[in-house]
């Protein structure tokens, strides 16, 4: 292992092992035992397992970032709601992963930078928003996410792109927006 590479295979290791035991199963041995390296080999590379979750979390960020750059601004609730969707249904174990890294900001002052760039990485598409519209955009997609995460059966991604539609701001909000919301009416009305 060299470089690059190695703090690479290191913070594949550690996401493995979120996806699977939980921010609890991170350790040096066990990321060395997921990555075939010794422990030694970890604290090398990063000097201690916040570190190592900065990384990892800093990753998570990149690949988001680059998955929203398929997000059209005029599209932005439809495109996101897919997205959401198709993520939540394909990687489910990789989304609690890197949503429970997001919360770990919460306790661990250090992520934190780090986490809001992972939310902010989802506005992009949407370019220069106020501080209020950005929380709340926020704050809705996060909902979104935690009810993904909880709901067996999925959710409908009309109903997504209603509720994400309705949380933009009115120069955002797309064309479709009657046909969304009379999509999530008829889903509310089967509940």
């Amino acid at each position: 292992m060299r470089g690059e590479a190695s703090s690479r295979a290191l913070v594949d290791a550690t996401l493995r092992i979120l996806e699977r035991d939980g921010i609890a199963g991170v350790s040096y041995r066990a990321v060395a035992r997921e990555a075939e390296v010794s422990a030694n080999a970890v604290a090398y590379y990063f000097g201690s397992i916040d570190a190592l979750l900065l990384e990892s979390i800093r990753n998570a960020t990149q690949t988001w970032a680059e998955t929203m750059a398929a997000v059209r601004p005029a599209h932005f609730a439809a495109d996101l709601s897919a997205l959401l969707v198709s993520e939540a249904a394909s990687d489910r174990r990789r989304l609690v992963a890197e949503f429970e890294l997001y919360l770990l900001a919460g306790r661990k002052p250090a992520l934190r930078q780090a986490a809001r760039a992972w939310a902010d990485a989802l506005l992009v598409p949407l370019g220069d928003l106020s501080d209020v519209e950005r929380r709340k955009l926020i704050a809705v997609i996060d909902g979104l996410y935690v009810q993904l995460l909880l709901a067996d059966d999925g959710v409908e991604r009309d109903v997504l792109a209603a509720i994400i539609n309705d949380a933009l701001p009115a120069r955002h909000q797309a064309v479709t927006r009657r046909k969304a919301t009379k999509a999530a009416s008829k889903a509310a009305s089967r509940a």
